[in-house]
């Protein structure tokens, strides 16, 4: 939620979440490779290791592979298709960000040809505006 409410188009964010550093805004072009399992956040965070934080660009990347190792083959096959896959926060979501709109295409239409579900969206480059609603609306 810090995010959210940083008013920041872009930002690292770290720690749990709390710690947000605003980040310059630049169009990309996401594919999100949609797996077809879930990953308990709880069971991800309670598998990570001390010795884990601080490792990886996500902390969180190494537990979620324990309890999903389906995950590692869709990390091979995003890179098959020409995309550097990360983990969305603990998964098991993965997304590829790219330049180029046509490559975003060509690494998702090669993953939803291997029987996978992709999405292809887009980086935001101005910040989001959150408008307080009124009780009544809700």
């Amino acid at each position: 939620m810090p995010f959210f409410a940083a008013e920041v188009a872009a930002a690292r964010v770290t720690g749990i979440g709390e710690a947000v550093q605003p980040a310059p805004a630049t169009r990309q072009h996401v594919v999100l490779v949609h797996p077809p399992f879930t990953l308990s956040t709880a069971d991800v965070f309670s598998d990570l290791r001390p010795d884990e934080w601080g490792r990886l660009e996500n902390d969180l990347l190494a537990p979620a592979g324990r309890l999903a190792p389906a995950l590692g083959d869709l990390f091979e096959l995003v890179v098959a298709a020409g995309g550097t896959p990360r983990l969305t926060g603990t998964g098991p979501t993965i997304f590829s960000m790219h330049d180029d709109p046509d490559r975003a295409a060509a690494v998702a239409a090669a993953v939803q040809a291997r029987g996978v579900r992709a999405t292809i969206t887009a980086t935001r480059t101005s910040a989001t505006e959150i408008e307080r609603a009124d009780e009544e609306e809700l």
